[in-house]
Parts: structure tokens; sequence; C-alpha cells
């Protein structure tokens, strides 16, 4: 199993993104950072996404 940690973070600021995970290149754990941390191709391979909860900081990607 491959995690990539996209953001670990509450907010975003410099060198900072908010939380989000990618599993096996596959699986989107929150949705915070997707935007700026993936490639436009690395997105199109996402085919699941997890939301914990609502905050804007894991559903704003």
């Amino acid at each position: 199993m491959k995690i990539r940690v996209l953001g670990a973070y509450g907010a975003e600021g410099l060198g900072q993104r908010p939380t989000s995970f990618l599993v096996n290149d596959r699986i989107l754990i929150d949705a915070g950072t997707v935007g700026g941390a993936l490639t436009m191709p690395e997105q199109t391979h996402i085919e699941h996404a997890l939301i914990t909860h609502s905050h804007l900081d894991h559903v704003a990607g």
C-alpha cells in the first residue's frame, strides 16, 4: 500500500497545504489540496474520494 501525504496542515500557507492523502494513486482522502498538489493527469487517476468531515480545508480542493 502506498500512501502519499499531499498536505498535513489546518490551512493553506507558505509551503503548507490542508490535510489530504492519496492511497495507491487511486483513492483520495480529503480533498483540501488536490488542486495544488496533483497534476491534472494524476487527478484523472483518482477513482474514489473519502471526505472525513465537511470543513472547507477537507472538501475545497
